[in-house]
């Protein structure tokens, strides 16, 4: 082994035969630690009987694990982008009436929770108003630029230019967003 040798040169004495020994026992405890195997350090000393079966198994863990954990992201992407609406909660939201004789109705701010495990960016669909008996009076598209981290909640305001929808003239005071299109971080 290319590190023993260097181990057993380097040290004289009883202490460095003593280290060499000590560093051949406990080498291969840190073959099964850091997952090496005992071919990969070019050891000259066999590895514990059954170490090398152990290794694999727990590397086709690992694969079988990050296999499982790909599976479940991209589940949770396909879902979020198939139904967006499901994911995203929409907390708070402010409008304003531009209007000085009519009433012209444009929402300026809202706050978005996002419920599932992937961050998404670019929420976009329809604001709806409504009138007292939540009856639809009409509708206008609108898109917020930013992003929200899974379970996070984002702030998208006309203010800071992150929403960006357009104006109705109605006097409907309430409104809900329906939300057709998001697309997820990478």
């Amino acid at each position: 082994m290319i590190l023993r040798t260097t181990v057993d040169e380097s040290l004289e004495g009883s202490q460095g035969k003593d280290f060499a020994i000590m560093f051949r026992c406990l080498l291969p405890g840190c073959v099964l630690l850091f997952g090496l195997t005992a071919s990969a350090c070019n050891s000259t000393s066999s590895a514990p009987e059954g170490a090398t079966d152990q290794i694999t198994q727990q590397q086709e863990i690992q694969k079988a694990a990050a296999a499982l954990v790909e599976q479940a992201r991209l589940k949770a992407k396909n879902d979020v982008l198939r139904d967006p609406a499901a994911f995203l909660e929409v907390k708070d939201s402010q409008s304003h009436d531009k209007g000085i004789i009519n009433s012209y109705r444009q929402l300026t701010q809202i706050a978005v929770l996002n419920h599932s495990t992937v961050p998404v960016q670019d929420i976009s669909g329809d604001v709806e108003w409504l009138n007292e008996s939540g009856e639809r009076q009409g509708s206008v598209p609108f898109r917020t630029r930013g992003s929200i981290a899974a379970g996070a909640t984002a702030m998208f305001s006309q203010a800071n230019g992150t929403l960006s929808n357009g104006t109705l003239e109605t006097a409907a005071n309430k409104f809900r967003l329906k939300i057709s299109h998001v697309s997820v971080v990478e």
